[in-house]
């Protein structure tokens, strides 16, 4: 998990794979659903979804990560564009961990995006009430009909300077499969802190990315933090590139 969190992906799997065999050789049918789970994250931040898949079912078939698992599941099949499986997986992972504050906005987006938007909003008027401090949820009520009174409650509320709201959403899509989204929502945000505008430019082609980078240098040292996500390292590593 150490070398995951460090973005070392290709060593993470190596572990990942150690634990595996150790504790295969120990019991033909060990609980071992984290390691699983870790070295299918580690596969899916390398874009190699296929081996990701199996791995996430074989935390799922472990017995002691099935929230991780299906969860997993969901984000491969919204990256595909396959809605009705992510929803499903979703339900899936909700029933182990109900109260996943992730899932339930991906299955939220997910009703959005296969045109069950009555049920969408009824879902996250509840999930509002529940989670008042949910800043995914609050953009989830702007992007669901894009109306200038919610896009001004999004930004007032969680978004007004405070660039740690904006990232954790547009880091949430991109782990999602859905840079495009989280494009459009640093767009409509407009946040001119440097964080966000790196990020905001790694998602453009590399010939278009000179103005926000220009901007991202110019808010340094006033509007700045270090980096405390994946996503958020992933963006300053492809700027450097």
């Amino acid at each position: 998990m150490l070398e995951y969190n460090r973005a070392d992906f290709p060593q993470a799997v190596v572990y990942a794979s150690q634990a595996l065999k150790r504790a295969h050789a120990l019991n033909k049918n060990p609980q071992c659903g984290q390691a699983s789970l870790i070295r299918a994250s580690a596969y899916e931040r390398q874009g190699q979804y296929q081996q990701a898949e199996e791995d996430f079912w074989r935390a799922v078939w472990s017995g002691n990560s099935k929230a991780g698992g299906y969860y997993g599941l969901a984000r491969l099949a919204a990256r595909n564009g396959n809605f009705d499986a992510g929803l499903d997986f979703c339900q899936q992972s909700l029933r182990a961990c109900p109260t996943n504050q992730e899932v339930l906005c991906l299955h939220n987006l997910l009703l959005v995006l296969s045109g069950r938007q009555d049920n969408a909003r009824l879902q996250r008027e509840k999930l509002l009430r529940d989670y008042p401090l949910n800043a995914t949820l609050w953009w989830l009520n702007w992007f669901d009909g894009r109306s200038e009174s919610a896009l001004a409650q999004w930004r007032g509320r969680f978004c007004q300077g405070r660039d740690v709201n904006a990232l954790m959403t547009a880091g949430q899509l991109i782990n999602w499969g859905m840079p495009a989204l989280a494009a459009d929502m640093l767009n409509a945000l407009d946040c001119q802190r440097t964080l966000p505008l790196y990020l905001q430019a790694s998602l453009l082609p590399k010939a278009e990315r000179g103005e926000l980078v220009a901007k991202a240098i110019d808010a340094f040292p006033q509007f700045v933090r270090f980096p405390n996500t994946l996503e958020e390292v992933a963006a300053l590593e492809s700027i450097e590139e």
